[in-house]
């Protein structure tokens, strides 16, 4: 085999066009070339990719034929193996030109992309921009993603508010039915409202009972225990809001702690007095003895709940008997 032979500008310029020259042998090259000459394919381990031959690369000249097509490539390739000697090969380097493979097909880009990167430590830059482009795709998905489950969330809180709404009675103007012990006047509600002031007015249970909240609830509650019982809601405290016209509802009083201790003592006070409507004849007589009765009925409320007869409403039934209330 002849080395082979650079031309004159070897180091590729002259003006405006860089050559190189190539000697070869009259055997097979193992490439190929596009209607220009441009060589678009050459044959890893062949006499081409042995000499350095790129991809890219165009053929001006075949020994000492120039040449510029296809068929005049093919014609001096023919006439050069005919004389089975060595001969030039001459291209234009200056187009940019591919790295020759040194494997087959898609082999050959992934072991490119693998010596890049690990004579560098790096992805391809192409490589490395595609994944990138990927993750930001990736994290805008998932972002969309999150807004729309956000979006859908209010939608149904929305949703759910109207359907509350569409469920709520409107405020009502009419009258109610309010029941204290024998007590069970009708009240006046405005958008579905009356005050505790107006019911106190009627029934005096602020008077009977000092300083006492009075809370009204659709559960009769006569010997319930108040815990478990649910009030109409107040807003503020005193003003009853959502009544309905036409229904009954039931008044219960929530004795002030101090008032209460108060009218306790003064009870038992009375009871110590030999001269007191009970002692005097108010009880029971049982067998020729005298045994506690309920006292309510007598004009004083009473002070156990073991003898009440309506422990819960003792003042008022007191009240109705002729109590006057605490002096």
């Amino acid at each position: 085999v002849i080395p082979e032979t650079p031309s004159n500008d070897e180091n590729g310029a002259r003006g405006d066009m860089a050559t190189k020259t190539v000697r070869v042998d009259c055997g097979k090259l193992g490439l190929s070339y596009d209607s220009k000459g441009k060589i678009n394919k050459v044959t890893p381990g062949g006499q081409a990719a042995n000499k350095g031959i790129k991809l890219g690369w165009v053929l001006t000249k075949v020994g000492n034929t120039k040449v510029a097509t296809k068929s005049q490539i093919s014609a001096a390739f023919s006439a050069c193996k005919r004389k089975k000697i060595a001969y030039g090969l001459t291209f234009k380097t200056n187009t940019k030109s591919l790295p020759t493979p040194k494997s087959v097909g898609k082999k050959a880009v992934g072991a490119k992309a693998g010596v890049a990167k690990k004579a560098t430590g790096k992805i391809p830059t192409d490589d490395k921009k595609k994944k990138t482009a990927e993750k930001r795709e990736a994290a805008k998905t998932e972002g969309n993603k999150k807004e729309e489950a956000k979006e859908e969330a209010k939608k149904e809180e929305e949703a759910k508010k109207e359907e509350e709404k569409k469920e709520e009675k409107p405020p009502e103007n009419g009258k109610i039915k309010v029941i204290y012990s024998m007590y069970d006047n009708e009240f006046d509600i405005v958008n579905g409202s009356v005050t505790a002031e107006v019911i106190d007015e009627e029934y005096a249970l602020t008077f009977v009972m000092p300083k006492c909240k009075i809370r009204l609830t659709l559960e009769e509650n006569k010997g319930v225990d108040p815990s478990k019982l649910t009030f109409v809601k107040e807003e503020p405290e005193g003003t009853y809001q959502g009544l309905q016209v036409g229904k009954t509802y039931y008044a219960m009083c929530e004795e002030d702690p101090e008032e209460k201790a108060k009218s306790e003592e003064r009870s038992k006070a009375y009871y110590a007095d030999p001269n007191n409507a009970i002692n005097m004849g108010g009880g029971v007589e049982t067998g020729g003895r005298k045994e506690e009765g309920c006292s309510c009925i007598w004009g004083n409320p009473c002070v156990s709940a073991y003898s009440c007869k309506n422990w819960h409403n003792r003042f008022a039934v007191a009240k109705a008997n002729g109590w006057k209330g605490h002096s």
